[in-house]
């Protein structure tokens, strides 16, 4: 399996929209595709999914409450290019109450795994979006307003003497499946859930290429030195604005010094262990929508020829 095939196994990786770029500087154009009947308005609530009856809300353009949404939206591209898609963050559901009550703001975490890939994907991205233009309404060399230009795409300072243009912002991370021999290392920060655990992660640093920061972080957390790193797939993820690039690194150490200040314990294990771990319940493994729950399986199924889903089913339930 190639990395296009690995990335697009994980949650909201999947790519259902021609994003356009080559269109969206053509003002005319973006007019057309929001006036265009067949556009359809994926709806946000300050980091949440507006959803009404267990569904996201999606609009169709002539759809009356339309004309009670905020003028600033986000052109996300097209669905079969025909369907223009955009995005628009409302602060007070109230406004569409009246057509769609009772409306909840949901988090995508929460919805993801009831969704199909293709609308998880799309929400992902208008997530990602509306909080860009959240973070970023001023301009950083002058203080000035921003404009939003290209569809949403780029913010422009107003000021005739600057001219700075901003572009969206993700924070890139990588996450990291630790090997030595036969097992894996998994760990846990004492803000989560009890017995969850996941593989290790961190922030890239400016001036670092992705695999020194892979050996940086597990060298920072767990005290051991990566002598080897490969790539393994990629995730959005936007809780608030990451990108998540997944990599297996192996060490030959197994002598661990946890750095308290980011984690409260982590432990090798083996596919044995790890089964016998989920079968007492002391290991419980990230939610399946995680790039951590996907490293962590693709090596289960290497080990045991099997995935964490199948032995799950064979299992009692109250491990599940």
């Amino acid at each position: 399996m190639d990395h296009l095939q690995r990335s697009l196994l994980n949650q909201f990786a999947v790519q259902p929209l021609d994003r356009m770029a080559h269109q969206r500087s053509d003002s005319e154009w973006l007019l057309e595709q929001a006036k265009s009947p067949n556009a359809v308005m994926y709806i946000t609530h300050n980091g949440a999914i507006a959803v009404h009856e267990h569904r996201p809300v999606v609009l169709n353009n002539t759809h009356p409450a339309c004309t009670s949404l905020p003028a600033h939206r986000v052109f996300l591209g097209c669905e079969d290019q025909k369907t223009p898609v955009f995005t628009a963050n409302i602060d007070d559901l109230k406004q569409l109450e009246p057509h769609f009550p009772p409306i909840t703001p949901v988090s995508l975490r929460e919805l993801a795994s009831k969704l199909d890939t293709h609308t998880a994907s799309i929400l992902a991205y208008a997530l990602l979006m509306n909080r860009w233009h959240h973070t970023t309404r001023f301009c950083r060399q002058c203080g000035a307003a921003l404009n939003s230009t290209q569809g949403g795409h780029v913010l422009e300072c107003v000021s005739p003497d600057c001219g700075h243009v901003e572009f969206p912002r993700i924070n890139p991370a990588v996450i990291m499946r630790v090997h030595s021999g036969d097992s894996i290392l998994l760990a846990r920060q004492q803000s989560w859930p009890d017995n969850r655990y996941s593989v290790l992660a961190g922030f890239v640093e400016p001036g670092e290429t992705l695999e020194h920061a892979v050996q940086r972080e597990v060298a920072e957390e767990a005290g051991l030195v990566v002598d080897r790193v490969e790539y393994h797939s990629s995730q959005p993820w936007p809780f608030p604005n990451s990108l998540m690039l997944g990599y297996s690194a192996w060490t030959n150490d197994k002598k661990l010094e946890i750095e308290n200040d980011d984690l409260e314990t982590a432990l090798w294990v083996n596919a044995e262990q790890l089964t016998d771990h989920m079968n007492e319940g002391s290991i419980i493994l990230s939610p399946p929508i995680s790039i951590s729950h996907r490293l962590i399986e693709d090596w289960f199924m290497q080990q045991t020829g099997r995935s964490i889903k199948e032995w799950q089913e064979i299992e009692p339930e109250h491990i599940r």
